[in-house]
């Protein structure tokens, strides 16, 4: 017993598709006296077509940021790099308040041994670990740190922030292999 699937034909050549190999053939049997160019008209229009409308719309994109620009320009009255300036600080104001961060800040309590840093909190909207020790410190979201994968490694001098489009919700244990180094720790 053979079964059979029954499916709607798809793809083809399309009528560009076509034309365009009618048009080779007859340029090739010498029936018309075309520029080559003519003859894989079919081909390339459709794409050229395409083109032109992306750039089209590229092109309403563009003039519509510029117009916006242009307005926003006109509404703070600066010159463009200080009306920059001006949007950068107010955006980062507005998206992280200085006085609502918490400080968490501290040093190591036990070298070699896992320390809670901060509890699991699906409030937590912005976190920034910072090492200023000179020790190697090591990070891990959930479960207890080790000096090692799959803790995340915070070099001297080096940090780690989250912030708005993701900000891990798990408890954040912390481990260093020096009691007393010293990390800087801002929560909100």
């Amino acid at each position: 017993m053979s079964s059979q699937q029954n499916s709607p034909a798809s793809g083809g050549i399309g009528l560009s598709g076509l034309l365009g190999v009618v048009f080779v053939t007859l340029k090739l049997l010498g029936k018309i006296d075309w520029p080559w160019i003519w003859v894989t008209a079919p081909f390339w229009i459709p794409f050229a077509i395409i083109a032109l409308v992306l750039l089209a719309l590229c092109a309403m994109a563009t003039l519509s940021h510029l117009l916006k620009v242009r307005k926003i320009k006109r509404r703070l009255r600066m010159k463009p790099p200080l009306a920059l300036l001006f949007a950068c600080a107010l955006l980062c104001v507005s998206t992280l308040h200085a006085v609502d961060l918490r400080d968490d800040s501290g040093t190591i309590v036990s070298g070699g041994t896992s320390q809670v840093l901060e509890g699991a909190t699906s409030q937590r909207r912005y976190f920034l670990f910072q090492n200023i020790s000179a020790d190697t410190l090591w990070l891990n979201f959930g479960t207890a740190a080790v000096q090692d994968a799959p803790s995340i490694k915070i070099i001297a001098g080096a940090s780690i922030v989250f912030e708005s489009s993701y900000v891990p919700p798990d408890a954040v244990y912390l481990i260093g292999p020096t009691t007393g180094a010293k990390f800087v720790c801002k929560v909100k």
